[in-house]
């Protein structure tokens, strides 16, 4: 699976040029292949992070295909109350 880019070199939100503030970062918890790498923002009042290259609009979805959020939960019956005891533990 390859996940197509491009580069963003400058602030979507200002316009500024970005420093490099992390790069050739890998994504070790889901698996998205590829290195990645982390912009900021160089104004000052802005200051907003990114990444640098960008996953294209289409390919966007392959970087999260993985991540939990996605996965339907297997649910039993019983998830409910076994939800409660812990909340209520936690909150005793």
């Amino acid at each position: 699976m390859n996940i197509r880019t491009l580069p963003c070199g400058t602030c979507y939100a200002c316009g500024a040029e970005g420093e490099t503030l992390y790069d050739e970062l890998r994504d070790r918890l889901c698996g998205v292949p590829g290195e990645w790498n982390f912009k900021r923002c160089t104004n000052y009042d802005c200051g907003i992070l990114w990444l640098d290259p960008k996953p294209i609009l289409d390919d966007i979805g392959l970087a999260y295909r993985t991540y939990f959020t996605h996965q339907t939960p297997e649910l039993s019956s019983h998830t409910g109350v076994k939800l409660r005891r812990r909340i209520m533990d936690f909150v005793k």
